[in-house]
């Protein structure tokens, strides 16, 4: 294709151009018959310079309306590729055309929502909108398939991905098939981004009315704690929960909670972890159940290890042979402090023994 070249005049005059509109298309080159620079195509200069559309252009000057205001080898440029585009399948908007017949016929054999939308150039909204309308999304996925799919580990946006249901009506459903006793695992691997936005509102509020805590919401749900922390202090900003209270998480999870994962041998951060309490509300807790005498004292500390390991053990480590830094690793104590022993030994006076 020939280099653009733009406001030159061309040999023929601007008013031959207007009189003779159809010569003014070239082989490499448009003229525009409004300021007589030459193009390869105009649609951009006539609305930039021109404050002109391309229909209001070719009405002015007498060119047909299927007209294309570029020089021929880029039409045919433009030509060439859409050739190619329609040879690997691509169709034309104009033509995008599926009744819900076809929908339900590719449907019905296995196809979810993105491949009906590939295969009939419908978006995944206007495919959603049929299904709906023809009341098969919900039959057609049986709660074995769901359960299966769960099981695998996969997130609520990936099951919506292979089953073609839309995210809130697959965490409904999981919701009943938990209330049916059924165990179904956490989702595993990295959260898809921006799933957490694609968790129903309402899913969420209804959770929170039976009494979980944003942890066990966060688990079941397959988002963060923080974000439901932060939709349940909207869902209370609007009236829609109760304010919080202190007293509410002595209801929510009681003493013998407390006591089975105390008698486990975990620590209060530990704790904090698994009821998502706030460290000190588990730290009180766990006071109150010691003062009522329903749990053990917590274990004391060992004593120093500075006064459980002799000055006879560190002569002995010394004759073996060992440095302070093997000393250190045998004994438990820092590099620090056996160096310091150390020097104390050599400075002290010997043993009877060896003077002897």
């Amino acid at each position: 294709m020939a280099a653009r070249r733009r406001w030159t005049l061309s040999r023929k005059s601007l008013a031959y151009h207007r009189r003779h509109s159809q010569e003014a298309i070239g082989e490499d080159f448009i003229v525009c018959l409004e300021c007589g620079g030459h193009f390869h195509s105009l649609a951009v200069h006539l609305s930039s310079m021109h404050g002109l559309t391309p229909s209001e252009y070719r009405e002015k000057w007498g060119y047909p309306p299927a007209t294309a205001l570029m020089d021929i080898e880029t039409r045919l440029v433009f030509s060439r590729a859409a050739r190619k585009r329609l040879a690997e399948g691509w169709v034309p908007p104009i033509t995008r055309k599926a009744d819900d017949q076809t929908v339900r016929r590719l449907f019905t054999e296995g196809l979810n929502v993105p491949a009906i939308a590939e295969r009939t150039g419908l978006t995944e909204h206007s495919v959603y909108a049929k299904l709906y309308k023809l009341r098969l999304s919900r039959r057609r996925v049986p709660n074995d398939q769901l359960i299966d799919l769960c099981r695998q580990g996969l997130w609520v946006s990936e099951i919506a991905a292979r089953t073609g249901l839309p995210t809130g009506t697959i965490y409904s459903r999981l919701e009943r098939i938990r209330e049916r006793g059924v165990r179904l695992p956490p989702p595993k691997g990295p959260r898809p981004r921006g799933d957490a936005r694609r968790v129903p509102a309402s899913h969420i509020l209804t959770l929170a009315r039976r009494g979980l805590t944003p942890a066990a919401i966060a688990a079941r749900v397959g988002i963060r704690a923080a974000s439901v922390k932060r939709r349940l202090w909207i869902f209370r900003k609007r009236g829609l929960l109760p304010p919080w209270r202190r007293a509410d998480s002595r209801a929510i999870v009681g003493d013998a909670r407390f006591l089975a994962l105390a008698r486990k041998g975990l620590g209060p951060t530990a704790i904090a972890e698994r009821v998502g309490f706030p460290y000190a509300t588990v730290v009180g807790r766990l006071a109150s159940l010691r003062r009522r005498k329903l749990l053990a004292p917590p274990t004391p500390k060992p004593i120093n290890s500075r006064l459980r390991v002799s000055d006879s053990e560190l002569r002995a480590l010394v004759r073996a042979g060992f440095g302070p830094s093997l000393i250190a690793y045998r004994v438990g104590l820092g590099l620090t402090t056996v160096k310091a022993r150390l020097k104390a030994l050599r400075t002290a006076a010997p043993p009877e023994h060896a003077s002897s």
